[in-house]
């Protein structure tokens, strides 16, 4: 009978020691869990800080984008051609480059006369022309090795040059405002103008018949202005004039 008791008594104790063992290993484990809940809610960012992260991150590439472009600024002022500080197109021919009218030279000689070959380039690289399918014309005194060769043959097949009408374009001839603006005209699909704009200029009669309509568009348009002794149609362009006039046509593309 005592046997059966004391072997009672131990298996109850077992049977407590091994429910209180199950007990404590529960808790444990709650405990664990909310220590790695704690642990894991703390290191998990707060809405606010991962706001303010976003918003440092666009601070920062702000930031970036803005030395970019002083970078960039910089950068332009160096390539910029030695001989155009002071002069009032300045910063339009920095910014362009001068449309290519200076072929590379490190000098743009803004006030110098501009010549219709040089022309020509400024106006195919200021609306950016490109050949295509286009054909286009050549010139006897035009050749494949001159520097701006390419660009009158993109300018002849838009139809924005037609040469002298000998068979030569003579592109080392300064160009004169008429001429000027009537290359400016074609590059506008040839719009019509009314002629009696050119009325308020004394000297208006002095325009060639062939030239009337471009050099009233182009006073339509306000792409050009006259000068104090008139319209002044034969007389010559400044390089940064031209670059004005490019500058000026582009807007309107």
């Amino acid at each position: 009978m005592k046997n059966t008791q004391k072997q009672a008594l131990g298996l109850a104790f077992v049977l407590l020691f091994s429910v209180t063992g199950q007990i404590f290993a529960e808790t444990e484990a709650k405990e664990a869990n909310k220590k790695d809940a704690t642990k894991v809610e703390a290191q998990a960012p707060k809405k606010e800080e991962v706001k303010k992260d976003a918003k440092e991150e666009v601070k920062k590439d702000a930031k970036e984008e803005a030395k970019k472009e002083d970078a960039k600024k910089e950068e332009a002022k160096e390539e910029a051609f030695k001989d155009i500080k002071g002069n009032w197109a300045e910063k339009l021919i920095a910014e362009s480059k001068g449309y290519g009218i200076a072929n590379e030279s490190k000098e743009f000689q803004p006030e110098k006369a501009i010549t219709r070959g040089e022309f020509a380039v400024g106006l195919v690289q200021g609306l950016n022309l490109g050949l295509g399918q286009r054909q286009s014309k050549d010139f006897k005194d035009v050749k494949d090795t001159d520097w701006y060769a390419a660009d009158i043959n993109i300018a002849t097949a838009h139809e924005i040059i037609f040469g002298r009408g000998d068979g030569n374009f003579d592109p080392n001839a300064t160009i004169t405002r008429q001429e000027a603006f009537s290359m400016l005209a074609r590059a506008l699909d040839k719009q019509k103008a009314d002629l009696a704009v050119l009325d308020q200029f004394k000297d208006n009669k002095e325009i060639d018949s062939w030239a009337k309509e471009a050099c009233a568009l182009m006073v339509e348009k306000k792409v050009v202005k006259g000068r104090p002794e008139g319209f002044a149609p034969k007389a010559e362009i400044s390089r940064a004039e031209a670059v004005q006039l490019i500058h000026q046509l582009a807007g309107l593309k």
